[in-house]
């Protein structure tokens, strides 16, 4: 079987049928039986909404992953019988939510329901979701597996890989690739032990950040020190709201969640101070290093740049099919995540601080805010800031204010010069022609999507920006490429 370098991964069941094939194909009168039958998958308990969960076998699973949400909510009578006696139809109608949810779900992939998945499941559990491509990376056969055992297979175009790829944070290209990549590598690092350092919070604890809010980086507790920054709260609160029915939304973003009055005293009992607090999601550093991504770009490697490039332009698409404008996406507001141990070949990119973020968006310029900052390096205030910044760039003149702004344009240079070294001599605009011409296309195609309807607007809206992906892809790849010598033609 042709397959990706380092990805292939046979099941008992595949290997047995592969056999038995080529055994029938040589006409031998003898093959091997079929292997031992393999132990049936221990149930995954999974938790979601208010005080739902379930524990999900896996035919249940199978039948969610293939879109069979009739069946898979059946029960046979004696489990009825059970739910409703002792459980109250719990059970029942923990199934009919879940069924819900990917109705609802517009578009709904196989993989976008088994990272759903691998979000409710326990932290333990997470990396135990793992997906892997067992043909060419032309034709993509997917199988999807939890604890090794496959729940799902799934023929994939090379252009639906590729995505899948990107919203893993998954980094190609360095070295051996043969483990399977986990649907949530980062979310089973998630910081659940915080009690004892929140309890112990007070009110002279906040010592980082700016005017409006100010930050305790032991126990990712956020407060807002006046109104513009309650007002970031509430902001964040929107984000929160609608990324908790998308699920590529969710994989974006990553939200202060604002506390209530109640939440807030039992939390955080040392605190006296009347003024709006909220927490951070905080990742296990034994395991994860984090950094803004202006502070972490130049220790990338050319691949991790182009992941993180890759990443930083479907988060616009994310953004973009979410009715949603962040409106301040510079790189000190992108958080990159890597594991600590770099066998894994993991890095993920995540927003934050979404206090001049507009969601619900309908006009044409705030739809395309994002998208015209990042490729075309127009600022989200207004034509006087462009100028400014086109000033500095042109006249090099206070470029540290420069350096947090343009990630697209910085990661590009990142990927040349991590993959060119000394070679690599570049202007400040070297790639804005590239980068530009990109936009270009793909607010073309985005105007185009806006006079379709649905579905096909939304396919239309992945479509451009894939395309934008593949078009910086292709430039990005350029400098990793091996350097060929001249051929001389002889007479």
């Amino acid at each position: 079987m042709q397959h990706c370098p380092g990805i292939f991964v046979c099941t008992p069941a595949l290997a047995w049928n592969h056999r038995r094939a080529t055994a029938t194909h040589e006409g031998l009168l003898h093959h091997p039986g079929p292997p031992a039958k393999a132990r049936t998958m221990d149930k995954i308990n999974i938790s979601f909404g208010l005080n739902q969960s379930l524990a999900l076998s896996e035919s249940r699973i199978q039948k969610f992953l293939d879109g069979n949400n009739a069946a898979a909510q059946k029960m046979g009578w004696f489990d009825t019988f059970k739910d409703q006696v002792f459980g109250g139809g719990a059970k029942q109608a923990a199934l009919q939510q879940l069924a819900q949810e990917f109705d609802a779900a517009h578009g709904l992939s196989a993989f976008e329901k088994f990272e759903r998945l691998a979000q409710y499941a326990t932290a333990a559990d997470r990396s135990q979701f793992t997906v892997t491509n067992e043909g060419p990376q032309q034709a993509p056969n997917l199988t999807y597996s939890i604890k090794g055992t496959p729940v799902k297979h799934d023929q994939v175009s090379a252009q639906a890989w590729s995505t899948i790829e990107t919203r893993l944070g998954q980094v190609t290209g360095l070295g051996d690739m043969g483990h399977p990549r986990a649907a949530d590598w980062l979310g089973q690092h998630e910081r659940q032990d915080l009690e004892a350092e929140r309890n112990a919070v007070t009110d002279d604890a906040f010592r980082e950040g700016g005017v409006h809010k100010r930050f305790d980086p032991r126990s990712g507790v956020l407060r807002a020190e006046d109104n513009t920054g309650a007002r970031d709260f509430d902001k964040e609160r929107l984000v929160e709201e609608r990324a908790a029915t998308s699920d590529s939304l969710a994989r974006y973003v990553s939200t202060q969640k604002v506390l209530s009055e109640a939440e807030k005293s039992a939390m955080l009992p040392g605190i006296s101070s009347n003024k709006a607090h909220a927490t951070v999601t905080l990742y296990d550093q034994a395991h994860v290093t984090s950094g803004e991504l202006d502070r972490q770009i130049g220790t990338l490697s050319a691949r991790e740049a182009h992941s993180v490039l890759m990443q930083t332009v479907d988060m616009a698409r994310v953004f973009y099919q979410n009715g949603m404008s962040h409106q301040d996406l510079h790189m000190h507001n992108l958080m990159v995540h890597k594991p600590v141990d770099q066998s894994q070949n993991n890095i993920t990119l995540k927003a934050i601080d979404f206090g001049k973020s507009k969601v619900g968006v309908t006009s044409e310029s705030d739809r395309l805010n994002d998208v015209r900052y990042l490729f075309h390096k127009q600022a989200s205030s207004g034509k006087l800031e462009t100028m400014r910044r086109d000033a500095r760039e042109y006249f090099n003149y206070d470029m540290d204010k420069q350096a947090k702004h343009y990630p697209l344009h910085k990661l590009m240079g990142q990927c040349a010069s991590a993959a060119l070294g000394g070679q690599a001599a570049l202007a400040p605009n070297a790639f804005d022609e590239a980068i530009s011409r990109a936009g270009d296309q793909l607010i073309a195609q985005l105007q185009h999507a806006e006079t379709l309807d649905e579905p096909a607007r939304t396919q239309a809206i992945d479509a451009a920006f894939d395309l934008a992906m593949n078009t910086l892809s292709a430039t990005s790849d350029h400098f990793s490429r091996p350097h060929l010598p001249d051929h001389f033609v002889r007479a």
